[in-house]
């Protein structure tokens, strides 16, 4: 395929309207999306036939109106297809481009997922296939004008966190530095914020401790402790507006980005987390550069958002915070180990999974291990986590799943045969529970065609433990032997565990996941309580944490609101106080993580809907005060509840989710 192929029709409407209106950009015209919260309504398109070596399909949207909207385009081939989501920028023509899986695809469907309740519309342009990626959209249409003001704000919304001039958001930092020495911890709290009633022998450092009761932390000086924290508090994390990406000129959106050479210069930077040929500004650290000059404003800054954690009351800087202005803060702190989380000298099995029965796994986890130098005398650092949401866990056959359909050839396959030959004597025996087709040979070696019998899916579960268990431990060992005074906090599972994972995760001090429900429990998103959870995780005998949670809402300021969204800011506040009281008073958990202190912004991103209102304080440093109060009163009873002396907060709370 030479020239690109391109769709000029406006495609079968599968719940969408065709709507009349000027064209913000040449296309295939409006769709109208009801109202309603999820959808899978929808235009389709049929694949065109000289489409097929094509490699990339691109096109135009406009999402019109104040609300994220979350769409799917879905490769269709009868009863398979592949699924990619995207959520665009509101008001402003965005470039989707998506890689094509191969196959023999017959259909395109772009279908709305999740949205508000209110209906919208969409704007499309012609839906292009080509063998290389489009050139760059040098000036989308911005039919209401820029997105974000001179502060980073929506020009589009209003919200309780909101600065009307520059002049009063100087005057608001101004007034939180001079406030920010005076801001405490409560009164119940120990020096790092543990409870000062409760006293057990102390180490220096943290560990873990169980009472007869409970599970508990304990802090430096033998004070228990649970970990009550805000992830990202960062001044430079999360918190950048997009201003070019790889497709994409986006610099006019914004009202009035700072002369590069000026003294806001240092505010546009790339964040290779975020996409490695993207540029960005951050306007948080822009405003305080504003406030108080390029050379004070990552000082106050430091000052202002640990006092603000003392005035809400939380005693820990979760993952991704930053680690000097914690120490200087005397900030409990964690740190994430991910970007050191690697393997130069092993071959991988699958995303992010070595070969682990090679004998080079042993020089990776030195190399990585040599990260945690630098903190090994600090008394306070929490501890620190390997590994922020693995893609481990999608297979419903586990990572030994995964490897036996993507690797070929490895030793970790020779040691499943091995296993599964001692388990069924022959390739006769394995036939009977895996599959006529299928032999030890194929086991160890081979393209890998078969589908999985639930015999096999529980075999290779099990053997993803092996798998999982030796990657861990081989780490966890490097680790204590690099720095043996700090918790070591796992993984952070992008869900609960399912318990082929939680059998592996004995080595760790403390078990971790992030939670993004109404309430800390022990079901994955989207599954079913399994079988036996409970047995299995009580049996490791060890405290579990919360990595991240968060509930936005929509009158944040924002046009999203996160993973989960309350009704309200008060209603927010309520959510807060449900959900980390509830954690306080499982007798298995040990901590919580808000994810995160700031929210993002309206330029935040041009693929998800991460444009939302789910942090404590907006781009000027203004606070949700709702959510603020609400945490200052749980704080304030923290001790009580984990201890059983007062009952959690029970609701009621108005909950409108999925947000996203």
């Amino acid at each position: 395929m030479k020239q690109p192929i391109v769709i000029n029709g406006p495609g079968k409407l599968c719940g969408f309207k065709g709507l009349r209106g000027a064209a913000p950009f040449p296309g295939l015209g409006w769709y109208g999306i009801p109202a309603g919260g999820a959808y899978r309504a929808g235009v389709s398109f049929a694949m065109p036939l000289s489409a097929s070596s094509a490699k990339f399909l691109w096109f135009d949207i406009l999402l019109s109106g104040p609300w994220f909207a979350m769409f799917s385009l879905r490769f269709e081939n009868g009863k398979t297809q592949s699924v990619h989501h995207f959520s665009p920028l509101n008001e402003c023509q965005t470039r989707q481009v998506f890689p094509i899986p191969p196959g023999p695809w017959k259909r395109v469907t772009i279908a709305i997922e999740r949205k508000p309740d209110p209906a919208t519309k969409c704007f499309l342009s012609a839906l292009t296939f080509a063998e290389a990626e489009p050139s760059v959209l040098l000036r989308p249409a911005l039919p209401c004008g820029p997105l974000a003001d001179e502060m980073g704000q929506s020009r589009f919304h209003e919200g309780d966190a909101r600065q009307k001039t520059t002049a009063d958001m100087v005057r608001h930092l101004t007034r939180l530095h001079r406030e920010a020495p005076r801001q405490k911890w409560p009164v119940k709290f120990s020096k790092w914020g543990g409870c000062k009633s409760r006293r057990v022998a102390g180490s220096g450092f943290f560990r873990t401790h169980h009472d007869g009761q409970r599970w508990w932390l304990v802090d430096p000086e033998g004070y228990l402790f649970w970990s009550s924290g805000a992830d990202c508090v960062h001044g430079s994390i999360d918190n950048e507006s997009k201003v070019e990406t790889r497709y994409m000129r986006l610099d006019r959106a914004h009202t009035a980005l700072p002369n590069v050479m000026g003294p806001a210069g240092r505010c546009f930077r790339s964040n290779p987390w975020h996409g490695k040929d993207d540029r960005e500004f951050n306007y948080l650290e822009a405003n305080f550069v504003r406030a108080f000059g390029p050379e004070q404003a990552y000082d106050r800054w430091i000052t202002v958002a640990h006092g603000e954690l003392r005035r809400v009351g939380f005693n820990t800087a979760g993952d991704w915070s930053d680690e000097y202005a914690a120490q200087r803060e005397g900030t409990p702190y964690v740190r994430p180990l991910e970007r050191y989380f690697s393997f130069p000298n092993t071959p991988l099995v699958g995303p992010q999974m070595p070969d682990v029965f090679q004998p080079s796994l042993e020089a990776d986890a030195g190399e990585f291990a040599e990260s945690l130098r630098e903190t090994r005398d600090d008394p306070a650092l929490l501890g620190y986590f390997f590994h922020n949401e693995p893609p481990w866990g999608w297979h419903d056959a586990g990572v030994a799943g995964t490897m036996l359909e993507g690797t070929p050839a490895c030793q970790t396959r020779r040691v499943l045969a091995g296993i599964l030959r001692r388990k069924y004597g022959s390739s006769a025996g394995l036939k009977k529970a895996w599959g006529p087709e299928v032999s030890l040979a194929q086991i160890a070696e081979g393209v890998w065609t078969q589908p999985f019998t639930d015999a096999a899916k529980d075999d290779l579960r099990k053997f993803s433990t092996v798998m999982l268990s030796r990657l861990m431990e081989t780490f966890t060992r490097a680790a204590r032997r690099v720095d043996p005074n700090h918790l070591n906090l796992g993984i952070r599972w992008w869900t609960y565990p399912p318990i082929w994972a939680l059998k592996a995760m004995g080595c760790f001090d403390v078990i971790s996941f992030n939670c993004y429900q109404p309430q800390v429990n022990r079901v994955g998103y989207g599954r079913t309580l399994e079988a036996g959870v409970d047995e299995v995780a009580d049996g490791l005998n060890r405290p579990f944490m919360v990595g991240e949670w968060h509930f936005g809402a929509l009158d944040g300021g924002l046009p999203a609101a996160g993973l989960y969204r309350a009704a309200n800011q008060e209603e927010r506040g309520k959510a807060f106080r449900f959900y980390a009281e509830q954690a306080m008073a499982l007798p298995w958990c040990v901590g919580a993580h808000w994810f995160n202190l700031y929210d993002r912004n309206a330029l935040y991103c041009t693929m998800g809907s991460e444009n939302a209102s789910h942090g404590f304080y907006s781009v000027t440093h203004t606070p949700h005060r709702p959510i603020c109060r609400a945490a200052r009163v749980t704080h304030e009873r923290m001790y009580e509840v984990v201890a059983g002396r007062k009952k959690p907060f029970a609701g009621p709370v108005d909950y409108r989710f999925p947000s996203r």
